[in-house]
């Protein structure tokens, strides 16, 4: 009978890797036209006053980017779960004998945290991603980045960039030895900016410092 179990299991899985490799591929090919324009981009010869950057990449290299980011995030956040009964399938005899505990598999343990690792990197990389696209932000009085925007939340955005990596190292970390205090103290303080100031601190600066002295703090990003 675990015979049995064990070959529909993996018809299922494999079933699954189809269906989500169809889906995927489908999506990454809806961007060729994006991918086409980013493979004959030219230079515009014109930086942008904040980062420096040739004002080509946001026209034509971001907007690839962000989706392949997002495409990949999707694929290794579908894949971590997915890793369950690919390994339970291997121990369909523990199973039946109630001894199967996942967590202190240490194979299990190692691909777990190593894909997990990979996607809080692919992750992160969002945070980077949206400190360029600042310059497209309308908190202002103008278009573009904002006194809050390059005083406040940029400097948010950091914090939660580093901390997403301590966390993935962390998690790299327990790929050879096993330590689930490393990664929840690193995530416990990605919370931080998350949770507690990347919105509560932007609004607060932007609300009581910003807006009494527009014409003070804002002209200079306006002229920018």
């Amino acid at each position: 009978m675990s015979q049995g179990v064990l070959g529909i299991t993996r018809w299922l899985i494999i079933g699954a890797g189809l269906l989500l490799a169809f889906l995927f591929a489908s999506a990454a090919a809806g961007q060729w036209e994006e991918i086409l324009l980013l493979l004959n981009a030219t230079p515009f010869d014109l930086a942008d006053p904040v980062f420096g950057r040739d004002v080509a990449f946001y026209v034509f290299n971001l907007p690839v980017y962000q989706f392949f980011r997002g495409w990949l995030l999707m694929l290794l956040l579908l894949t971590l779960p997915g890793l369950l009964p690919i390994y339970a399938a291997a121990n369909i005899g523990a199973i039946q004998r109630g001894r199967w505990q996942p967590l202190r598999v240490d194979d299990f343990r190692r691909h777990v945290c190593l894909l997990a690792g990979v996607a809080l990197i692919v992750w992160a990389a969002g945070y980077l991603f949206d400190m360029w696209q600042l310059l497209y932000s309308t908190r202002g009085v103008a278009y573009g980045a904002s006194y809050t925007d390059l005083r406040a939340t940029i400097w948010v955005l950091r914090l939660q960039l580093v901390f997403m990596l301590l966390t993935a190292l962390a998690l790299f970390y327990n790929v050879f030895r096993a330590n689930a205090r490393l990664p929840l103290l690193a995530g416990g303080l990605w919370l931080i900016p998350t949770f507690l100031v990347g919105g509560l601190f932007p609004r607060l600066l932007h609300r009581y410092v910003v807006e009494p002295n527009e014409l003070t703090l804002e002209p200079p990003y306006i002229e920018s």
